[in-house]
């Protein structure tokens, strides 16, 4: 009996083991993220992307590409990529087409 049970209990160990767990995000890659939130938010109050803003928000799909499970005030990455498309479709449509083609289908 005890080995019958102890089968399920040192496969689940392995899967969670396997698994690592959600990925932290390293205080460089927080910076990322706060610059294009914050550049996004800026966009969709203007309805226009600055100069070399579309180069921030890149860096938060490459973000997205590199850790699409890591977490963000309780989003996943993919998650904050599908907040920001809409965001940015009046400032940039293109753009915003890029963001939400690789939170839907590009993260992992």
């Amino acid at each position: 009996m005890r080995r019958f049970l102890g089968v399920p209990a040192f496969c689940a160990v392995l899967v969670v083991a396997g698994c690592g767990g959600v990925q932290e995000l390293e205080a460089g890659e927080v910076e990322t993220v706060e610059v294009a939130t914050t550049t996004v938010a800026s966009a969709a109050r203007t309805g226009s992307l600055k100069p070399g803003d579309a180069k921030k928000v890149e860096a938060l799909m490459v973000l997205c590409h590199e850790k699409p499970l890591a977490e963000y005030e309780g989003d996943s990455m993919r998650e904050l990529l599908g907040e920001t498309a809409p965001k940015l479709k009046q400032a940039d449509p293109q753009l915003s087409k890029r963001v939400e083609d690789r939170a839907t289908h590009g993260c992992d």
